[in-house]
């Protein structure tokens, strides 16, 4: 997941952060820090991958919060995980 926010981030390794870009990727990943805290990132140049950037910690927050790591680009709607949760929490859709 980190190279899919790396995509997003402008991979300069600039260390105006005070580190490289995969390393700030990792703490996107974690919560620990936000895209506000990358000054390049800020640049106008850069604000379709802000928003796309966005979007995408929005979605893995919200997989997190419910406790489903499903990778939707991957997922067939099989129905295999609605099979095996044991909680009946997953949902057909």
């Amino acid at each position: 997941m980190i190279r899919k926010i790396l995509e997003h981030l402008p991979q300069t390794d600039c260390g105006m952060c005070g580190m490289t870009c995969a390393d700030f990727a990792g703490f996107l990943l974690s919560g620990d820090l936000s895209p506000q805290e990358c000054p390049v990132l800020q640049e106008e140049a850069y604000s379709a991958q802000r928003a796309d950037l966005a979007a995408l910690l929005e979605s893995l927050a919200a997989r997190a919060k419910s406790g489903h790591l499903i990778d939707p680009e991957k997922c067939t709607l099989c129905g295999a995980c609605y099979e095996a949760c044991p909680l009946d929490a997953v949902r057909k859709v």
